[in-house]
């Protein structure tokens, strides 16, 4: 699957504990990436659109069409403020959210989604 879209996710074999999450509902988790990724993470300010989700965990997938890193899985903490430290804010701003990051669907399909079944 050379292109990455969106859509194109939708077709790739999901397997437990992924699922596709729609575009309707990734606004959700992209909202809360935005308001997670704060100045210093690697996906503070960069576009990303939800389209994967385990069920189990608070981790979401996201397509990131402007990188040459395509894909990164966020476990997403829903905590309003990560921290309250200024100088421990500055520390964890580039780790907070959790990101791994995935070079092709490939690579996520290898690493992320079937290491997934073996927890």
């Amino acid at each position: 699957m050379a292109d990455l879209t969106a859509e194109s996710m939708r077709d790739i074999p999901w397997s437990p504990p992924w699922r596709y999450v729609g575009l309707g509902e990734g606004g959700y988790y992209e909202l809360e990436l935005a308001q997670e990724a704060r100045p210093g993470h690697p996906l503070y300010d960069a576009r990303a659109i939800a389209v994967g989700a385990r069920v189990d965990r608070d981790d979401v997938l996201f397509l990131l069409p402007d990188s040459p890193k395509p894909l990164a899985v966020v476990h997403l903490t829903y905590k309003a403020d990560q921290e309250t430290d200024e100088d421990a804010a500055e520390d964890t701003a580039a780790t907070l959210p959790n990101t791994t990051f995935y070079l092709s669907l490939d690579d996520w399909l290898n690493r992320g989604m079937n290491a997934s079944q073996e927890d």
